[in-house]
């Protein structure tokens, strides 16, 4: 599984913001850049040619894994 954590994850007012349900413009942007970074970062693989994929948790979320699920058949030297 690909996957990458913000810096303010370990901030207290995020803490906080998360232990009280507040959905503040800090925790949209933590989550958005995270799902930008680590699509980037599939793609890059992808086109390196390493078998990947993403599994969507609909219909009971909106959440998605990225994952890397084997290396390239013919790799780069």
């Amino acid at each position: 599984t690909v996957e990458w954590r913000s810096p303010l994850q370990n901030s207290k007012k995020y803490e906080d913001d998360l232990r009280a349900q507040n959905r503040t413009e800090l925790m949209r942007y933590s989550v958005e850049t995270g799902e930008i970074l680590v699509r980037a970062a599939l793609d890059v693989l992808a086109a390196a040619g390493f078998q990947t994929m993403v599994y969507y948790h609909f219909p009971h979320d909106r959440a998605c894994e990225y994952r890397v699920l084997a290396s390239p058949e013919n790799p780069i030297v």
